[in-house]
């Protein structure tokens, strides 16, 4: 299960799975919780598209969430063990956030970037950022441009920090697009409801979204160990700290 994309998220860096979470019940939770934490959210972060629904991971205790939230982080924990090559119980949350662009708004665009590159040496070891698509996502509304691994296997940090230092001294200069191009960097399309998983490593960005609707997604970000300095563990099969009764198979 999910060979081929862990082939594309090795190999490339991100992956796409289609039609992962059915528009229904679930969607529609996802996306009212989306709306009220946008309607409750402070102007900063209007402006940045980033609307997390707790303040802190530990506030509130995954068995606490929507079960619409706990289903699909269930689900993307299987994902994880395979893609991560670990043991499914041995998943955690890392993060959660919506990101949501506001119609019509140019300044949604996101620059050139990787997940992990504001996490600390001390704590950081692999992870993947989950994105899932609650709305059909284009060019048009804001769609995500990746950069593949160059050398067709997972790139370090190091590697990711001088490739982005190079790119955003290269788009300042006329021939960028021929170097996205010779490059073969991927805009995509993908559906409501589709998943995009992410490399902690891989260069990616997003477009403004100028459509007349807001563009929105789901992103947890799951792996083996905390990414901030004293983080507390998470376990997705284990959300409560209580001991599991039972595992999972991938």
């Amino acid at each position: 299960m999910y060979e081929k994309e862990k082939a594309d998220f090795l190999r490339k860096g991100y992956a796409i799975v289609p039609n992962f979470l059915d528009v229904g019940e679930d969607m529609e939770q996802l996306r009212g919780e989306c709306s009220h934490v946008v309607a409750g959210a402070p102007h900063h972060s209007v402006d940045s598209c980033i609307y997390e629904p707790r303040r802190a991971i530990e506030e509130v205790p995954l068995c606490e969430r929507p079960t619409c939230v706990q289903r699909l982080v269930g689900r993307l924990a299987q994902v994880a063990a395979v893609l991560l090559e670990g043991r499914v119980e041995d998943v955690l949350l890392l993060h959660e956030q919506y990101i949501a662009k506001p119609p019509h708004s140019p300044k949604s665009a996101f620059s050139w970037h990787f997940d992990s590159e504001n996490v600390a040496d001390t704590v950081y070891t692999p992870y993947a950022s989950f994105w899932v698509c609650l709305d059909d996502v284009k060019h048009e509304n804001g769609t995500l441009q990746f950069l593949p691994f160059s050398e067709g296997h997972r790139m370090s940090r190091e590697q990711a920090t001088a490739l982005l230092s190079s790119i955003m001294v290269k788009q300042e200069y006329e021939g960028f697009d021929e170097y996205l191009s010779e490059h073969e960097a991927e805009t995509i399309s993908a559906g409501t409801g589709s998943l995009v998983i992410l490399s902690d490593t891989v260069l990616h960005r997003s477009f403004p979204n100028k459509s007349a609707r807001f563009r929105r997604a789901f992103m947890p970000q799951l792996g083996f160990s905390p990414i901030k300095e004293g983080g507390k563990r998470i376990p997705v099969l284990d959300p409560c700290g209580k001991p599991s009764s039972k595992k999972q198979k991938v």
